[in-house]
């Protein structure tokens, strides 16, 4: 007598072992590397936003001491709150500025930055008010000097060092600085390791009376 065989339903996929040693096998990797990048063995993700997480100057760094955390290179310059007149947006100063040699070392990034918030400000504060705020960036750790010159006088702001960011800030006032009624051209110095790279604004100052 012939023995009749029935065919063996075959399991889902989804439900075999060999799905089951996937599934547990990729499971392992992801914690595995999840563990991995944690404890600081990998930096496949750390190493991505470090290089895009920068600091630059403004005001999230304003006036914050220099230090180690910041290596010296390029930094943008951030806006600071102007008065009426021009607008406040970050304008480079004209690169026509040079690098004088000096003791070894680097020398400072070509000054930029808003370093008049106002050129046409008067005297008598109106229409357009004498009070100035003025920005200077450079290398991070260098220290910064805003002069004004005409017809051989010069007068000049405070040499300030910048801040964490590379930006050096002043508030200001015409009259108190001695500034005259008249054209002055602004220049931006910057210092560091015993070398200097200056930029002179695009625009003179117009001080009206």
């Amino acid at each position: 007598m012939s023995r009749i065989v029935t065919p063996q339903k075959q399991k889902p996929f989804l439900k075999s072992r060999a799905f089951r040693i996937s599934l547990a096998t990729a499971l392992a990797v992801v914690l595995l590397g999840g563990v991995l990048e944690f404890t600081g063995v990998t930096h496949l993700f750390h190493k991505k936003y470090a290089a895009t997480h920068t600091v630059t100057a403004g005001q999230a760094t304003k006036g914050e001491p220099a230090g180690g955390a910041i290596t010296s290179g390029s930094t943008s310059s951030g806006t600071t709150p102007g008065s009426s007149g021009d607008t406040n947006s970050t304008e480079p100063g004209d690169n026509k500025g040079s690098v004088s040699s000096g003791s070894p070392g680097a020398a400072p990034e070509t000054p930029s930055g808003n370093f008049v918030s106002n050129h046409h400000p008067n005297l008598s504060g109106s229409p357009a008010p004498s009070l100035e705020q003025s920005v200077c960036s450079t290398t991070t750790g260098a220290t910064c000097q805003i002069t004004f010159t005409k017809d051989g006088v010069t007068k000049s702001l405070d040499s300030t060092s910048t801040d964490r960011g590379g930006a050096a800030y002043w508030t200001w006032d015409v009259k108190s600085l001695g500034l005259a009624a008249g054209s002055w051209k602004v220049t931006a110095i910057a210092t560091l390791n015993g070398q200097t790279a200056t930029a002179s604004d695009t625009q003179t100052l117009d001080v009206q009376p």
